[in-house]
């Protein structure tokens, strides 16, 4: 069980190898890897579930394993962009699954299969949390990459399919209006 667990985690440590993509296409040359994207996903979702969790119910683990688990698909895949993405269709999303189930399996952890499709899915509020989250550091990402120097980010901001879930709870809504401003500003 050990060494199914070292490959494992050696497998997943690829992803600190992984640049997004998405930032390599618009122009940033030393662009966030997958790894530092997904961490900073989990500590969102760590902080904001904890300030959600005195409003409403929330299931907080399972929020942080999904953040966790989103971009583990991309340990095989890598990471593809929004505009290739749009021209591959479906295939990536089968692709994705094919290759979470796979590696959960291999380690042992098929139990964790059913929370990475649940985010997949986007059906609880925790699942549409994180999504929101997911896109959130996507944001905050490209601030910081404006604010730095690099230009040309203007896809990020227009493009309204970023913003789909952000009804999820006004917490994402009034953080999202604060960059933007930020932005403007």
């Amino acid at each position: 069980m050990l060494e199914k667990l070292i490959d494992f985690f050696m497998k997943v440590l690829r992803l600190k190898r992984v640049p997004r993509s998405g930032w390599i296409y618009y122009g940033v040359r030393d662009p966030e890897t997958v790894a530092s994207h997904s961490f900073n996903v989990a500590f969102l979702s760590l902080i904001l579930c904890e300030i959600l969790k005195k409003e409403r119910e929330i299931d907080c683990e399972k929020v942080l394993k999904m953040a966790i688990l989103h971009e583990l698909g991309e340990v095989e895949l890598g990471d593809i962009h929004f505009e290739g993405r749009r021209l591959i269709g479906d295939a990536v999303e089968e692709g994705e699954r094919r290759a979470v189930k796979e590696i959960l399996e291999e380690a042992g952890l098929s139990s964790l299969y059913p929370v990475w499709e649940e985010f997949e899915r986007a059906e609880s509020f925790e699942a549409k949390f994180v999504r929101a989250l997911d896109k959130i550091d996507l944001y905050l990402t490209a601030l910081d990459y404006e604010e730095t120097g690099i230009k040309r980010l203007d896809a990020f901001w227009k493009t309204e399919a970023n913003r789909k879930h952000f009804g999820v709870h006004p917490l994402i809504e009034k953080i999202f209006k604060i960059l933007k401003e930020r932005r403007d500003g």
